[in-house]
């Protein structure tokens, strides 16, 4: 059985942070600028499998030359509109998972126990249902009754 230990450097942080911001192409095509490869070569991938090459790629060049990071930089300054800066977290509770929304209150008083589901819609209008929808309308929300 092969152990096998996984090796992250700050160069991985930085480099995952700063490709964050890209689309697939935009990351592709500075991977492939700042290592001298071909773009065309993972033109066959889907949008999914090119951010990730060009992620593994950066990765592991940069964990043999550090000036990979500074060309990086340099490169995704000029793929980054300023409309859509690249977002780097500073701070341990931008990673804190968000707050549930709570479920607003129902009034079942006079409804059959038979309904076990409300759907209200966007607008604050309650639908009382019999089994779950398969699927909601946008902005509306699935009260299940408590037992």
């Amino acid at each position: 059985m092969q152990n096998t230990t996984k090796i992250t450097t700050s160069t991985d942080h930085a480099i995952s942070e700063m490709l964050a911001p890209l689309s697939a192409n935009d990351a592709i095509l500075t991977a492939c600028l700042v290592l001298g490869k071909n773009p065309g070569d993972y033109g066959h991938l889907d949008n999914g499998r090119r951010k990730m090459c060009a992620g593994n790629l950066l990765r592991g060049a940069a964990r043999k030359d550090d000036a990979i990071v500074a060309k990086v930089r340099s490169e995704v300054a000029h793929h980054t509109p300023a409309s859509r800066p690249a977002k780097v977290r500073k701070n341990l509770r931008d990673y804190a998972p968000k707050k549930e929304q709570v479920a607003p209150e129902v009034d079942w008083s006079g409804k059959s126990a038979r309904f076990k589901f409300a759907v209200i819609d966007a607008a604050g209008e309650v639908t009382f249902k019999y089994t779950a929808p398969a699927e909601l309308p946008e902005g509306a929300v699935l009260v299940e009754r408590a037992a």
